[in-house]
């Protein structure tokens, strides 16, 4: 299985519980935030275990893609099972001439299949594929599907989703977890936690897999002001215009490059102050783009779009239907009668206000422009994968809250702010005001 990202890697060996040679992670860790070179390791690594294997006397393997064949294909052109793309190419330059050539009937340069690739093309406008000759290469552009993208990437992707596939989970062993985040016992001590992660004085939350990326140093203090005031924030980026790629927080990317990024916060904001902040945001509108969901199906947002077919690729990402509430308050010692929020219920239509200008779609937060390349863009935000977003980020207070015995005070304390919260997700689109997300979010 090829190394696609860092995080990624971390999180199979984690959950597989597999020891990482020395090494591996020697040589992971100064290029663990630059995804081109941890790939390109990623590739190497592969090849020399195959070079090893053969040698060996073993001739059959089994790779993993991920949906990411790029790595893939470098690792079979390396240990020479298929020619380079380059010899490829060349190679087949001529009869790629010749499908193109009206002259030779039997050779069709226009299959019916381009018309297809073609209409998704025109649909895709993040990142548009391109289609080429029957006999290229590659069917598509690569940079579209280079790296994993997780639930940043465009839900038309293939690249879309969790590598690990094992869904909501905490990435830590039990007794490791109860050692980082103690017993809470009220929200100010879920407050202390979320602080102290900002501050670097705890290495993990349920919602992360690693230490904050450097590029939150920027935007640390605002990040402990949210936070101590009980706005937990799970997701951030500060506003970037136009930083060399080189930069050491933010840059990403080839040398030669300028990086840009829209300011982003991602938090669970508590049943009191929902309404207040949601009413805020609209103000601000359209400088401001904003998705809040509930546990219980509830959605708010002021952008618009087809509600009909965004549940349809809901459904298609995660068949939703939660238990019963009765069950859910049992397993974690709560009586129906000391609720006092309504039982979820699935697929509970959108909430969208009429009047809203901004039209949804996929929403660029993070983009490059490298010379001699077009312009990248790694990092997007759209409903949809919001939403699946949304049901791990909630499942992950479940699974918090069964770290600690039944009808204890931690566990009902995490089952009620798992129900009663909400999921935050707020992106400002002037990318230029440094100040503009946090002068809205913290006034």
């Amino acid at each position: 299985m090829p190394i696609q990202s860092y995080n990624g890697f971390r999180r199979i060996t984690n959950l597989a519980k597999i020891r990482i040679p020395a090494t591996v992670t020697h040589a992971l860790e100064p290029i663990k935030t630059d995804d081109q070179k941890v790939k390109d390791y990623g590739v190497e690594l592969a090849a020399s275990i195959i070079d090893s294997l053969l040698k060996a006397g073993i001739s059959g393997f089994h790779i993993c893609t991920l949906n990411l064949e790029k790595s893939v294909r470098l690792i079979l052109e390396r240990v020479g099972f298929i020619p380079s793309a380059a010899s490829a190419t060349a190679g087949k330059q001529q009869k790629s001439q010749l499908g193109n050539d009206p002259t030779h009937p039997n050779l069709s340069g226009a299959p019916a299949a381009a018309a297809a690739t073609a209409a998704i093309a025109a649909d895709t406008h993040l990142n548009p594929l391109i289609w080429k000759a029957p006999d290229s290469t590659h069917g598509h552009s690569e940079s579209w599907d280079d790296f994993p993208n997780g639930r940043w990437g465009d839900a038309r992707s293939p690249a879309f989703g969790d590598l690990d596939g094992y869904g909501a989970s905490l990435k830590v062993e039990p007794a490791k977890a109860l050692e980082m985040w103690k017993r809470p016992k009220n929200t100010e001590d879920i407050s202390q936690l979320f602080v102290q992660f900002i501050q670097g004085k705890i290495p993990l939350l349920p919602w992360s897999e690693g230490s904050p990326l450097p590029e939150t140093e920027a935007i640390q203090s605002k990040l402990v002001a949210c936070n101590e005031r009980g706005l937990w924030t799970v997701g951030s980026q500060p506003a970037v215009n136009g930083k060399p790629s080189t930069d050491p927080l933010v840059g990403w990317g080839p040398k030669g490059g300028y990086v840009y990024q829209k300011g982003f916060l991602e938090l669970f904001v508590g049943p009191n102050e929902v309404e207040a902040m949601i009413q805020k945001l609209r103000t601000v509108s359209p400088w401001i783009t904003f998705l809040a969901a509930s546990r219980d199906g509830d959605i708010v947002t002021n952008t618009t779009g087809d509600v009909l077919e965004e549940q349809r690729k809901i459904a298609e990402l995660k068949k939703v239907c939660g238990k019963k509430q009765s069950d859910l308050d049992s397993s974690a010692g709560v009586s129906s009668s000391t609720r006092n929020t309504p039982p979820p219920v699935c697929a509970t239509p959108f909430v969208s206000k009429a009047g809203d200008e901004l039209v949804e779609g996929p929403n660029a937060l993070t983009w490059g422009v490298f010379p001699g390349k077009e312009i990248i863009q790694p990092t997007v935000i759209e409903k949809v994968s919001f939403l699946a977003w949304r049901d791990e980020a909630f499942e992950i207070w479940r699974e918090w809250e069964h770290l600690y015995p039944k009808g204890s005070e931690s566990r009902k304390l995490l089952h009620q702010i798992g129900h009663d919260y909400w999921l935050l997700n707020v992106v400002h689109n002037d990318y230029r005001n440094e100040n503009g997300i946090w002068d809205i979010i913290l006034s």
